[in-house]
């Protein structure tokens, strides 16, 4: 809770913070995880504080997460190794549900829907904010890679998510409960189905005050063609 008390000793006014649906509320405790919860508890103490508005812009899966080349095993090779079928396989645990995802491109989307939050903090006050910019199964992450670059691309899921392999590393255990909560939740990663509109709403406002057109959240293909096809190959 150190962040909120330095806030207030700094007399913050405004606190928005990236935090997390409580995984424990939300299985009656079947599936806690740590990484959700802690954040959880963090934006609660806020409310309790005399803020001027506490928000919680609360970001899904970073499409940056595969662009991490120390580990290119992790995700069953995707997106930098070829298999011995010829295929870039992407393989990790069914979500649940609908199977869709919350992906979020940070560098290119969740700066702007929080800046679009500090326009009007007020009106945002109390709420949780989903950071999205592309509601998609996997399996369309792996349908979009293929598009972009031309490589032949899959998707295979495991029905078991205690079997994914966090090679000892904290942050990939916080990997793993992801998976194990949003199975037991019916793939609902906010405790409610994925909804993109005031993600778009705020990436528009913060277009209009830093003096740009345009808006438009990021997309799977594109995020893909920028970061895997030459740039010579795309004029």
């Amino acid at each position: 809770m150190a962040v909120v008390d330095a806030a207030v000793k700094a007399g913050v006014q405004h606190f928005v913070f990236s935090g997390m649906v409580s995984a424990i509320k939300i299985t009656n405790v079947a599936v806690p995880n740590p990484s959700f919860d802690e954040k959880h508890s963090i934006a609660d103490y806020a409310k309790g504080k005399n803020f001027k508005s506490v928000v919680v812009v609360s970001p899904g899966w970073y499409m940056e997460n595969h662009l991490v080349q120390e580990a290119p095993g992790l995700f069953g090779g995707f997106p930098f190794l070829t298999d011995e079928e010829g295929y870039v396989t992407l393989r990790f645990p069914r979500w649940g549900g609908n199977e869709e995802m919350p992906f979020v491109s940070i560098e290119h989307d969740y700066g702007d829907i929080v800046n679009g939050v500090f326009q009007e903090p007020e009106k945002c006050h109390g709420q949780l904010i989903q950071g999205i910019s592309e509601s998609a199964p996997a399996s369309r992450m792996a349908e979009a890679f293929e598009t972009a670059t031309g490589r032949r691309c899959r998707f295979i899921p495991d029905d078991d998510w205690e079997s994914f392999d966090t090679r000892g590393q904290r942050a990939l255990e916080g990997v793993k409960y992801t998976f194990g909560f949003c199975q037991y939740s019916g793939g609902l990663y906010y405790g409610k189905p994925n909804d993109l509109a005031m993600a778009r709403m705020l990436k528009r406002v913060a277009k209009k005050v830093q003096g740009e057109s345009g808006g438009e959240l990021m997309i799977l293909k594109r995020f893909f063609s920028l970061h895997f096809v030459p740039s010579e190959s795309k004029v």
